[in-house]
């Protein structure tokens, strides 16, 4: 293998490490114990999303989403509609924990196999 390869290489490693650093952003301790409601909100105002477009996505009134909000019950099974329009897992949605996407893990696999190449050059 060449140096221009070997570098390459490191460079493809160095940019899927940088990217998963980013991506893997661990819930704090107050995601990790905020209620459902609160929860919904903040991933809402997070992706600039109003209260009438969620409404309207669910086929819900505006009043019925705002009481989610407030912490009142959810009646029907919304929740996956509901996770992908605020672009999180239903895990994240109900829990407040993200998990790896198949990306990532690919991305992981494939670092993996830079390593192993690395290795046998040594």
């Amino acid at each position: 293998m060449t140096t221009r390869q070997c570098i390459s290489m490191r460079m493809k490693a160095t940019s899927w490490r940088n990217n998963f650093e980013n991506s893997i952003a661990l819930p704090s301790e107050f995601e990790r114990n905020e209620s459902f409601s609160k929860r919904l909100r903040r991933l809402r105002i997070a992706k600039q999303i109003s209260v009438a477009k969620v409404s309207s996505a669910l086929e819900i009134s505006e009043s019925t989403y705002r009481e989610w909000e407030l912490g009142r019950h959810i009646r029907g099974e919304p929740y996956v509609p509901l996770a992908e329009l605020l672009g999180v897992s239903l895990n994240e949605l109900m829990t407040g924990q993200r998990t790896l996407n198949a990306e990532l893990l690919k991305g992981l696999q494939e670092i993996g196999n830079i390593v192993e190449r690395l290795k046998c050059q040594l």
